[in-house]
């Protein structure tokens, strides 16, 4: 469902695939969180921040108005770019950037007839790539280390 999105991301960013799925499955998890209320929760930050048109405007996989990266993080809670920048390998900077170019696409693909969908129905929607076992980029630089020291 997303592969081809974190292709084009990765490939524009000059950044590694397994970044990007770490990043995509990151936001993804953020928008299904049920501690902080899901995806109406999710949808709550950006009207918090005055950008409830900016976020609806990709409802339906419509092109859509831009969002910044300073928008970007003036939605988000505080720590949110860390934490995905620390899950993904990403920078903080690559990690806003990227987001501010994948956020529309994920929008527009997760809400195919134009409204917000519940937690529960995009949890299902986007379960089958969330619940993916994968080695994020700082296991694998660890696994890679580890086995360089060992001799054969």
């Amino acid at each position: 469902m997303f592969e081809q999105l974190i292709n084009e991301t990765a490939s524009r960013f000059n950044l590694s695939n397994e970044s990007v799925s770490s990043l995509v499955r990151g936001f993804l998890s953020l928008m299904t969180n049920a501690r902080t209320g899901g995806a109406e929760g999710f949808f709550d930050l950006f009207r918090r921040a005055a950008l409830v048109d900016v976020i609806t405007s990709w409802f339906g996989g419509k092109e859509g108005k831009t969002i910044t990266t300073t928008q970007l993080e003036s939605a988000l809670a505080t720590g949110t770019p860390d934490r995905l920048s620390a899950s993904s390998g990403l920078t903080r900077t690559a990690v806003t950037s990227a987001l501010a170019f994948l956020m529309p696409k994920l929008i527009g693909r997760l809400t195919p007839n134009g409204v917000l969908p519940s937690t529960s129905a995009l949890r299902s929607q986007a379960s089958s790539y969330l619940d993916r076992q994968v080695v994020t980029p700082i296991e694998h630089r660890i696994e890679h280390e580890t086995r360089k020291r060992i001799w054969p």
